[in-house]
């Protein structure tokens, strides 16, 4: 929840605490009682978030005290003025989390922004290379508009974030991606359960056909074997049935045995395709609810300044803040002293590659059997593993691999402060 500054092609000077993109001056702190998180008069794209309390405004204190007369007094008495919500509150971070969600659509509008830019910048350099100057130099610029917009969403999310820090007492909380995910996860769950009832109901028809398809093959198995077992009696002058009534009876044994047997074929592959899919929904369900349960302990570990939980929430900002820059995260930790994160860009044509090592707070870099956490024996260990815990394919995994040892790689530590709300990038160790 921190407004990130990004590079520029022509960067902005930055004292060491100030912030890039925001004229160097600090932002604007959000007002409690104001109807947005920048104390300013209401734009029609930060309305309040659904969910949040309408803010009173107009008037003074003491024109929310009743006077005798009016509708809120009873027997005499003076109505109790409306109260403030604690922040820290039950309530109020409720209120946080649906000003979070708002952040993180501003969030989205800046990472789309800066993907533009970054796509006009390699439209320019197309362009340079045709000596085409005057179409590079209008992609130039609205690519250098792009980013301007970019840095206004960065602003906007960061001042409202402000705000979802002192609802919250000053504890942390699920991201924006977090609630999203949550939101997503609940849904799905409802959706899941919904469909395992369905699934169970086809499950237990298939499984009941199947049973009378085999006694259908049971009942037809025993006529045919008695038939067998009689057919010479019944061939005698006693019973006179002819060579030709006795073979068409048995003919028709034969094929309603065959028939029962292809049924219950049929009936079994369907029970276990029943089977199958109400295991896999009963999977999905089981899946949902556990990713829900982490969400809800990270949740309550951050709120209580569980240590752990920091750690996840700093891996989280530096996530978005890959993510706002234009990267897609392509692999991650499978085990605590993985890599934190591998990301990709396409500069100019190509990928570039960058590994994320992300601290909370004062938090440091680690020392294991294989050096320093970051450095780049670490790394190097680690990226196989980190790219195989993604959602790559085994082909794609070793091409990746291919043109990092080729090509190279960057590392980068990234610094959540809890104080100023941002993301720093510090120089990784050699």
């Amino acid at each position: 929840d921190a407004f990130i500054p990004k590079k520029q092609s022509t960067p902005l000077k930055e004292g060491n605490d100030k912030v890039v993109g925001m004229a160097n001056t600090p932002p604007k702190k959000p007002a409690l009682s104001s109807a947005t998180p920048t104390g300013e008069t209401p734009k029609a794209t930060l309305n309040p978030p659904k969910g949040s309390p309408e803010p009173k405004t107009g008037g003074s204190p003491k024109d929310s005290v009743p006077k005798r007369g009016d509708e809120g007094l009873k027997n005499g008495s003076v109505a109790e003025p409306p109260q403030k919500t604690a922040n820290g509150s039950p309530e109020a971070k409720k209120e946080a989390n649906n000003w979070e969600l708002e952040a993180g659509k501003h969030d989205s509008t800046a990472a789309a922004h800066r993907t533009k830019a970054a796509d006009l910048r390699e439209a320019a350099v197309k362009h340079q290379a045709n000596n085409s100057m005057e179409l590079a130099a209008a992609a130039e610029k609205k690519a250098t508009l792009a980013e301007v917009e970019a840095i206004k969403a960065e602003k906007e999310a960061y001042e409202i974030r402000l705000l979802v820090k002192e609802l919250r007492g000053g504890s942390e909380g699920l991201t924006a991606r977090q609630l999203m995910s949550r939101e997503q996860l609940i849904l799905q769950k409802e959706q899941t359960a919904a469909q395992l009832k369905i699934k169970s109901a086809e499950k237990d028809i298939a499984a009941k056909e199947w049973e009378a398809a085999k006694a259908r093959v049971q009942k037809a198995e025993e006529s045919y074997n008695a038939f067998q077992k009689n057919k010479k009696t019944w061939g005698t002058k006693e019973y006179t049935l002819s060579q030709k009534e006795l073979q068409l009876q048995e003919k028709t044994l034969e094929e309603s045995l065959k028939s029962a047997n292809n049924n219950a074929s049929n009936k079994q592959k369907a029970f276990d395709k029943a089977l199958a899919e109400h295991t896999a929904s009963s999977g999905a369900l089981k899946k949902a609810s556990i990713e829900l349960e982490k969400l809800s302990d990270l949740e309550r570990g951050l709120s209580e300044g569980d240590d752990i939980a920091k750690g996840i929430f700093g891996e989280a900002k530096a996530d978005d803040h890959m993510i706002s820059d234009g990267y897609e995260k392509i692999g991650g930790h499978d085990a605590p002293q993985g890599i934190d994160g591998v990301y990709r860009k396409r500069v100019n044509g190509k990928y570039e590659y960058v590994v994320v090592e992300a601290k909370y707070g004062t938090s440091q870099l680690k020392m294991t059997a294989d050096g320093l956490q970051l450095s780049r024996n670490w790394c190097d260990r680690r990226i196989l593993k980190a790219l195989q815990a993604g959602k790559l394919s085994q082909s794609e995994i070793a091409a990746i691999e291919l043109e990092m040892k080729a090509n190279g790689y960057k590392r980068s530590l990234l610094r959540f402060d809890p104080e100023k709300r941002i993301v720093r990038e510090e120089p990784p160790p050699k």
